[in-house]
């Protein structure tokens, strides 16, 4: 609605009566609809000075889906509209002032964080890539300076001891002090309000709240277990059987050693239909997004071992994450 009365309003009103905008920077670009964007075109003085940035991998905006190719469509046809108008007064423009398709310009370096937490990032993009190729641009794998643990997964973990291990209250089991450098992601607030009492006190955030922000400890809580995406995370030994046809095997063994029928369940293949299971998308961009507001170190810790199942294999066979118990 806001968008629609600002359109109209420039409509109505003469350009010489307007606001002079002579350039804009956009950050966090994925989060603004494609409406929005083009409201930003249309009111810049200089279409060609405008500059935009962001990560199609973190569109977890309800309601909003962006790439950076679709932004070219946007200036595409301000460029269309802008040479219809000239051939309407048979006028013409210097070449400077021309409404250019502007380029993409791809940033490989990353800066926050180091390459063990950048690689588990990669692999999460790795099946963005492979189940949703339309939903992002695809890049070439972002590099850190230098080299640093991988993320911990907490599996065969107590929830009280794995609190206690994350807060640090007991030192023979503390391996982090809590403080403003460090977070707790849940995925709404719902799952906010019910963490165990351990973590009163701490940082808690929500996926979409910590966007744009950074820590140097980020420890991601019941990500799985309050999915509501439960058997499409099962498409991930899909990816895995693609990548290596001795994969299916492998996993048709473990389903028949499995005592936990519901845990035997998970570790089934699923065949994938791009308009069921689109959920996983907002599921992996979520994901994708906690583990990079890390500068340091990541934990992940899900109570679920029929939920976790799926992605804790798939991040440990792809030795993109460390599991550990703590007992």
């Amino acid at each position: 609605d806001v968008v629609f009365h600002i359109w109209s309003q420039i409509a109505k009103l003469p350009a010489d009566q307007r606001t002079v905008i002579h350039s804009i920077f956009v950050d966090e670009t994925q989060d603004f609809t494609q409406a929005e964007l083009a409201l930003f075109v249309r009111v810049a003085n200089d279409k060609n000075d405008m500059f935009f940035s962001g990560d199609t991998c973190q569109t977890i905006t309800s309601g909003v889906g962006f790439r950076f190719e679709d932004l070219k469509s946007i200036f595409k046809y301000e460029a269309d509209r802008q040479a219809e108008d000239l051939a309407a007064k048979a006028q013409s423009l210097p070449a400077a002032l021309k409404v250019r398709i502007p380029e993409v310009n791809t940033l490989t370096v990353n800066y926050r964080t180091h390459n063990g937490i950048l690689a588990a990032a990669a692999g999460i993009v790795d099946l963005l890539e492979f189940f949703f190729p339309q939903s992002i641009d695809m890049l070439p794998r972002e590099q850190g300076f230098f080299d640093g643990p991988k993320p911990m997964l907490l599996s065969e973990t107590a929830v009280d001891d794995a609190a206690v291990m994350i807060v640090g209250a007991d030192r023979r089991h503390s391996q982090i002090e809590f403080g403003a450098h460090q977070v707790l992601l849940v995925r709404n607030q719902h799952a906010k309000d019910k963490l165990p009492a351990f973590f009163e006190g701490c940082l808690a955030m929500t996926i979409l709240e910590s966007k744009g922000l950074e820590f140097d400890d980020v420890f991601l809580w019941n990500f799985l277990t309050d999915s509501k995406a439960a058997k499409e995370w099962r498409l991930v030994f899909s990816f895995l059987i693609e990548q290596d046809s001795a994969e299916r095997d492998r996993l048709e063994k473990m389903v028949a050693v499995q005592s936990d029928k519901s845990v035997a369940g998970m570790l089934r293949p699923l065949e994938f239909n791009e308009q069921a299971h689109q959920i996983l998308c907002s599921e992996l961009k979520h994901l994708y997004t906690a583990i990079t507001r890390a500068r340091v170190r990541v934990v992940i810790y899900d109570q679920d071992p029929a939920n976790r199942a799926p992605l804790f294999y798939y991040l440990e066979k792809r030795h993109l994450c460390d599991a550990k118990s703590v007992l």
